[in-house]
């Protein structure tokens, strides 16, 4: 089995991004207010400031996992992966998507918080041992699944409410749209 290049990944991506920063302008920006909008020459306001940002988006057939994420956890090469970089202080934030069966529109998002994910991590011993690891059937890397439920406080914003979470399946209480 041949391996997928870093170019051929990036070329999924970039055709998911205009979604994406579409997504994340709804969920980091408000509609001013009358005396924002008439005094200030303010249309839109931030409601959030995401300074770095790493994402990542799922097929369709990930649907059954709204609710978790995953990141790459180990690769036999031994470079840095996802999760290490992302432990280890880099990005600020992570928008993780599941994707539509029509391939146009999320199914399900959510934006993390990775400064306060890494303080939950580590103030909570055993947590990340409790995540589970799967190994690819290559072999060559693993994956960590984190579901949401375990770390609710690192949630800034999702297509549903994720105030009630069972078994990491988000409980599709209201759609944001």
């Amino acid at each position: 089995m041949q391996h997928r290049t870093y170019y051929f990944d990036r070329g999924i991506s970039d055709k998911r991004m205009e979604l994406v920063t579409a997504t994340l302008g709804r969920a980091c920006f408000r509609v001013s207010s009358y005396q924002e909008d008439v005094f200030n020459a303010t249309d839109l306001v931030p409601s959030l400031v995401v300074p770095r940002c790493a994402v990542r988006v799922r097929n369709h057939s990930a649907s059954k996992y709204a609710g978790e994420i995953t990141m790459r956890f180990k690769r036999s090469t031994g470079c840095r992966t996802e999760f290490e970089k992302i432990h280890g202080g880099e990005a600020s934030h992570m928008f993780y998507a599941i994707m539509g069966p029509d391939e146009t529109a999320f199914y399900w998002w959510v934006l993390v918080d990775l400064n306060i994910f890494r303080r939950v991590i580590s103030g909570k011993p055993g947590l990340l041992e409790s995540f589970d690891v799967i190994t690819n059937t290559d072999g060559r890397s693993s994956f960590v699944v984190i579901p949401l439920c375990l770390v609710p406080e690192c949630v800034v914003h999702s297509s549903v409410y994720l105030n009630k979470i069972t078994n990491g399946k988000a409980m599709r209480e209201l759609m944001l749209t």
